[in-house]
């Protein structure tokens, strides 16, 4: 493959692609760094999972759980310096594909979320990340919305979140990632309804809209 000299207007034109790649980056760093837990137990949280003084960041894993966790995504994307501690997935195939990578991985618990409990769950994680179904959401999809038997799957997994929160346990940061159609879905209200499930139990939470093309290289 030969390399190509950009023209002048091609170099302007990559230059501010970039620029905004970095600037999107920034800015959802900053929203990001404004969610999770609120008052002194997200502060305790928070400082809990700071790196110690004079030690380096690779000396330090941040703990975190995953659910609905298919191949392990989401792993692959969090890297080395994030240390799971309790994987969850309910379907053999995906499971077999996320051991087939991971393996070992003792913490992958082949289990339908709505049958754990808090006590399954071990210690208290910097990180909950939940890419819970979106069939039931998509623009594509049914139209069920979190009534749907597939997203419905939130609402157990937000009981063992509130659980934890209730046993003094709560995760710093709770991540849902899922498909647009998730802010509108039935006019907004299954929205609503997930927004008021983190304002129950303490978090401060938002959405973010995010075009993965301005992540890729």
């Amino acid at each position: 493959i030969k390399p190509r000299v950009l023209g002048n207007q091609e170099a302007k034109e990559c230059c501010k692609g970039q620029a905004r790649k970095a600037r999107v980056k920034s800015e959802w760093l900053e929203i990001a760094c404004g969610l999770g837990v609120p008052g002194e137990q997200g502060k305790n949280a928070r400082q809990d999972s700071k790196v110690p003084h004079g030690a380096k960041m690779t000396d330090t894993c941040l703990q975190w759980y995953e659910f609905f966790a298919g191949g392990g995504m989401a792993r692959l994307g969090l890297g080395s310096k994030w240390k799971c501690t309790f994987a969850n997935e309910w379907c053999e195939k995906k499971a077999a594909a996320y051991r087939a990578y991971f393996d070992p991985c003792p913490e992958l618990v082949v289990k339908d979320v709505a049958k754990l409990s808090a006590d399954d769950l071990p210690g208290q994680p910097d990180l909950v990340w939940a890419s819970f179904p979106c069939q039931d959401l998509s623009l594509a999809g049914s139209g069920a919305g979190l009534t749907g038997e597939r997203s419905g799957t939130f609402r157990p997994f937000w009981r063992l979140i509130s659980s934890m929160v209730r046993k003094g346990r709560a995760p710093s940061l709770v991540v849902l990632e899922n498909v647009v159609g998730t802010l509108t879905s039935h006019k907004g209200r299954d929205f609503t309804a997930i927004v008021r499930a983190f304002a129950g139990s303490g978090y401060r939470t938002g959405a973010l809209v995010i075009d993965a093309v301005l992540f890729l290289p």
